[in-house]
């Protein structure tokens, strides 16, 4: 009996001092978490990485800990999102964009895990806008595989992002493929239009009408009719000031004889230019579809009105070989 009760006790004792140790061993880890807690709200305003991994380390030991830590694991939680935010922007502002990228993942991750919703479509809105920047630097690198990556990467993320799809024109402009272009504008100026980002949408047109011109161009200087006038047609669809396509158009028909197709398009422009040189450029091309057709006294009347630039003394050459008065 006597041996029963001094086993007894011994378990008793052993418990207490188990109980014990644990109690403050408990005491000791809240105290830690709570010194971290301090540290990091040190380094919240100066440097918020730093604290978002003192924050995290706070809500690991607290969440071991159990109920009697609570409030200080709610208090950790609630500052991790926002801050790994902070950090993500000040990484952007170093222009660290693959760094800035990753940091607002983890921005996603911390809103999700820590119901922050607000911190969360903050971060998903902005790495998107990352992607597009990172292309768009990649591109003016003449680096387009990447470049095209990156605008796909903010696509995938950001289906209706506009400015995405201009960057990928771009690319395409840029390697030469002006069907894809043609097709990622168009898809940049559906898009641009529907949310009524007028800007956008007017750079892309611009960016097509452009390049369609130059295209034409320099198939008129290679003497490739039939090309140039597929490029002119093209840029028609595109914004609505057509006048070096109608000057250009003017060329082509007058290379070809085509005498009245260059007296219509050049009367479709004629009262809308103001530019001397331009539209002493268009009365040359009329004077010169006018002589062709052998109506002298038409054509003497256009050159007589090539009043500035290059054209001036050709003009007044033909009006002399013409007999003009």
């Amino acid at each position: 009996m006597k041996k029963m009760i001094q086993t007894r006790f011994a378990v008793i004792l052993t418990l207490l001092v188990v109980f014990g140790l644990s109690l403050g061993v408990q005491a000791q880890t809240k105290q830690e978490a709570a010194d971290l807690y301090n540290k990091g709200a040190q380094l919240a305003k100066s440097n918020p990485g730093a604290a978002v991994k003192n924050f995290v380390e706070v809500a690991k030991i607290t969440e071991k800990i159990g109920p009697d830590a609570y409030d200080l694991q709610q208090r950790a939680e609630k500052q991790i999102p926002n801050l790994q935010y902070k950090h993500a922007i000040n990484l952007y502002k170093q222009k660290q964009y693959d760094e800035s990228i990753d940091a607002f993942k983890k921005a996603v991750k911390y809103g999700e895990k820590y119901n922050d919703d607000k911190t969360k479509q903050k971060a998903e809105k902005i790495i998107p806008q990352l992607h597009y920047i990172t292309g768009i630097k990649s591109y003016k690198q003449k680096e387009f595989e990447k470049a095209l990556n990156r605008f796909d990467k903010a696509i995938e993320l950001s289906p209706d992002y506009a400015k995405a799809y201009f960057g990928k024109g771009l690319v395409y402009k840029g390697l030469g493929d002006i069907e894809k272009m043609k097709q990622v504008m168009d898809k940049t100026i559906e898009i641009a239009m529907k949310k009524n980002d007028t800007k956008t949408a007017r750079k892309a047109t611009k960016t097509v009408s452009n390049k369609l011109l130059v295209e034409a161009n320099q198939a008129v200087q290679d003497k490739n009719w039939s090309q140039a006038e597929s490029y002119l047609d093209q840029s028609l669809n595109y914004g609505n000031d057509h006048t070096q396509a109608h000057i250009l158009y003017m060329s082509i028909y007058n290379n070809q004889s085509q005498w009245d197709k260059t007296i219509q398009h050049g009367k479709q422009i004629i009262d809308k230019v103001s530019d001397k040189e331009v539209k002493s450029q268009i009365y040359f091309d009329l004077a010169t579809a006018y002589q062709g057709k052998g109506d002298n006294a038409q054509a003497c009347s256009y050159f007589g009105k090539v009043s500035t630039g290059k054209l001036q003394a050709q003009a007044q050459k033909q009006m002399k070989a013409l007999e003009c008065n």
